[in-house]
């Protein structure tokens, strides 16, 4: 989620495409959800005697030991940040019967930093006048040893980013400036060898720590990547076959490194139809979903959904749309989708939108659905985390999209989420 570039419009919406009552009926029916049968497994035996305790992306499917593998799961950038209270959030997901947990698997600071920093603070990458060292110590990467080791112990899966298009916890931008000694170009990032190199050489190792674990569901490229960043913006040589060729080259890396887990990019979906009156499809971002769904190393595809950030006039329906668009995606390339990251501000917001949005996904049998983000209360830990994120109350930071469980009417819808994935596994 990128709160720094887009402009948000409140929590007010300018229209609603269903009435009230359509709203309500439609929250009703997730809140009295009628299990489905399980799906027709697609999942060959061999593949599973091969990759016992790792999900795999199959004939359009994720299996897991030779069953179809669909879940409820969330996103906490948070949680490798918190020194204390991990083993509290892990008992929360297993509780609630998410699967799938989403974290930042980059975290870097730069010695210049002119923000006073927590001492609690985790990072991995210290950057010191153009080069980097790794930090594996107890506020390294053995704070990350320690989430997976948990994840382990509470079967929780984890899809794991190696870097971040936008400003916070370790950015493109930081490797571009810190190495080529200019961040006005995002794209260099993608195209300069001395960066790609350096990003190569924190992936491997990252990928080779953690390899070995049950836990990983997938390693993803990077959130959000686009040719654009911010403030940093595109040089006017990037274009969708940049990213594309990005993507290929740096999954292919990944594979050579561990070939058991899978790979995904971990972008928000957008498309490359020219002409196309939305950013989001008409290539100016970069990102052509399409094509890189069809590439081999690219094991699923995810998308991300923010129509009310994205300034869209009815949220509803937009959103509804691109749910749907992705859904044929999917189906066309065979390989399964993950609703990655998604979210709207305000409470009645959510209870308005969210069960069309919830209802549209699963009828179209997405594969994962994982709103933005785990609320987590009674956390001891408290103040700042980084870039103004907070722990407040013993709440768990609150961008205004989190969800927490005295939020009973969205809670229990997803709680219902969670039983209708779980019916369609085998």
């Amino acid at each position: 989620m990128d709160s720094s570039v887009e402009t948000r419009i409140g929590d007010s919406l300018r229209k609603m495409r269903f009435s009230m009552v359509t709203a309500t009926l439609l929250l009703a029916s997730l809140n009295t959800t009628v299990l489905a049968a399980p799906n027709k497994s697609k999942c060959s035996q061999k593949t599973a005697k091969g990759n016992q305790g790792v999900v795999v992306s199959e004939n359009g499917q994720f299996c897991l030991d030779g069953k179809p593998f669909y879940f409820s799961g969330t996103n906490s950038y948070w949680i490798n940040q918190i020194p204390n209270d991990v083993e509290a959030v892990f008992e929360s997901l297993q509780q609630f019967g998410e699967k799938v947990l989403r974290i930042w698997g980059f975290g870097m600071v730069e010695s210049t930093l002119a923000e006073p920093r927590n001492p609690d603070l985790a990072f991995y990458q210290m950057w010191i006048n153009g080069s980097w060292y790794l930090n594996t110590g107890g506020n390294g990467l053995q704070r990350f040893d320690e989430v997976v080791r948990l994840a382990e112990k509470y079967d929780v899966k984890l899809i794991i980013p190696l870097t971040n298009n936008w400003e916070g916890y370790g950015s493109m931008d930081i490797y571009n400036k810190q190495i080529t000694g200019n961040d006005t170009y995002h794209d260099v990032f993608y195209s300069d060898s001395r960066v790609v190199e350096s990003y190569q050489r924190y992936v491997n190792f990252i990928v080779s720590r953690y390899k070995n674990s049950k836990a990983i569901f997938s390693w993803e490229l990077a959130n959000e990547p686009r040719c654009n960043g911010y403030p940093a913006i595109n040089s006017g040589k990037c274009t969708a076959a940049t990213l594309s060729q990005w993507v290929k080259d740096q999954s292919q890396y990944i594979k050579s490194i561990d070939p058991q887990h899978m790979v995904c990019v971990g972008d928000e979906g957008f498309y490359n139809r020219p002409g196309a009156a939305d950013y989001e499809y008409n290539g100016g971002s970069g990102l052509d979903f399409d094509a890189n769904l069809q590439i081999s190393t690219i094991d699923f595809g995810t998308f991300h959904l923010y129509p009310q950030s994205w300034a869209k006039k009815d949220i509803a329906a937009w959103g509804t749309q691109y749910i749907k668009d992705h859904i044929a995606s999917g189906k066309q390339n065979n390989k399964p989708i993950v609703m990655e990251e998604f979210g709207v501000e305000g409470y009645g917001n959510k209870t308005a939108i969210y069960p069309e949005w919830l209802q549209t996904a699963l009828d179209g049998d997405i594969a994962g659905i994982m709103p933005w983000q785990w609320g987590q209360l009674g956390l001891t830990t408290g103040g700042v985390v980084q870039y103004g994120d907070s722990t407040v109350g013993g709440a768990s930071p609150n961008d205004g999209y989190t969800i927490y469980p005295n939020q009973t009417e969205v809670w229990e819808m997803f709680k219902n989420v969670v039983k209708t994935q779980d019916a369609k596994c085998g």
